[in-house]
């Protein structure tokens, strides 16, 4: 499973009124957006989602191998 440790925040900005932030899973191209008022918050809602979508730690390995050196963060 993705802990906060995989993820990287490259981006906090507003829209709407609303706090957003991208985050990057390291060594993929996975990118993460979410709304929130924090950086533990944001840190969490992104796991949520990585979560929800079933991003396994095998799966995750298997991205980080075809993406190599080509990973965005």
């Amino acid at each position: 499973m993705v802990s906060s440790r995989d993820l990287i925040i490259l981006e906090k900005y507003s829209l709407l009124n609303e706090q957003r932030y991208r985050l990057c899973v390291k060594g993929t191209n996975i990118v993460v957006n979410v709304e929130a008022s924090s950086d533990d918050e944001a840190f969490r809602k992104a796991l949520e989602v990585l979560d929800n979508i079933g991003l396994s730690d095998e799966a995750l390995e298997r991205i980080r191998e075809k993406v190599g050196t080509h990973a965005k963060c």
